[in-house]
């Protein structure tokens, strides 16, 4: 994560972060006992992006207080991301497109 002070009241932060996540067993076990993996099921991957804001103020309405705000926006992006087919047996876990 990146931070600095843009001016004396406001303070600018981003961040970046990257996941990787396989088939885990404990997924496995709440699905039920029978659990297929699909031919070709590959690693689920994330990508996150983070912008955000804080701005404050002090002595802004009265003397002694503080006024401020705080905004933030990302953005994550998943590739083959895993889902179960429980309409079947058994329950497959495999890789939704898109």
């Amino acid at each position: 994560i990146l931070s600095g002070d843009a001016t004396d009241n406001l303070t600018l932060h981003a961040g970046y972060g990257e996941a990787i996540r396989g088939a885990k067993a404990r997924e496995v076990i709440l699905i039920g006992d029978e659990v297929s993996i699909a031919q070709g099921l590959e690693p689920e991957k994330a990508r996150q992006r983070e912008i955000s804001l804080d701005w404050h103020q002090r002595n802004a309405l009265m003397e002694g207080d503080r006024l401020g705000f705080a905004l933030t926006g990302f953005h994550t992006d998943i590739e083959n991301y895993q889902a179960y087919d429980r309409g079947s047996d058994p329950a497959v876990l495999y890789n939704l497109d898109g």
